[in-house]
């Protein structure tokens, strides 16, 4: 409850002198609203970028089938939207290196990190060092 009355006090600084702005808890619901479609609207941008350009050079199903490591072991403890994000950096990865697998290890390394998996390469063959 601090947190959200300093964030509003903060708010309430940042915007006086425009009347009726974020004085009430519809006002900053809506803001929260607002920013939550500004982010949805970047994260579906990178990924319409990522697939995109994998589809201008012919490469997305081969890609979507080389990551799709990302909904295997260790990788399902990864939260859902983890994997969405993951998933778009390693098709991005994979069509950038012109189908080379391996340029999609790094991307997948950082996924084992975040949940702490350390034997993850041997369930991804072509990781393997």
């Amino acid at each position: 409850a601090v947190v959200s009355t300093q964030r509003k006090q903060w708010y309430q600084r940042r915007v006086r002198g425009i009347p009726g702005l974020l004085n009430s808890s519809q006002d900053q619901e809506m803001i929260r609203f607002i920013l939550c479609i500004v982010l949805v609207a970047a994260v579906t941008a990178f990924t319409m970028d990522a697939a995109e350009k994998c589809r201008e050079i012919g490469l997305f199903d081969k890609a979507r089938v080389a990551c799709s490591a990302l909904y295997r072991r260790p990788f399902t403890r990864l939260d859902r939207r983890r994997i969405f994000d993951y998933l778009s950096k390693c098709m991005l990865e994979y069509c950038e290196c012109f189908g080379d697998s391996s340029c999609i290890c790094p991307v997948l390394e950082e996924a084992a990190e975040e949940i702490g998996a350390k034997r993850w390469r041997r369930y991804v063959p072509k990781c393997r060092v």
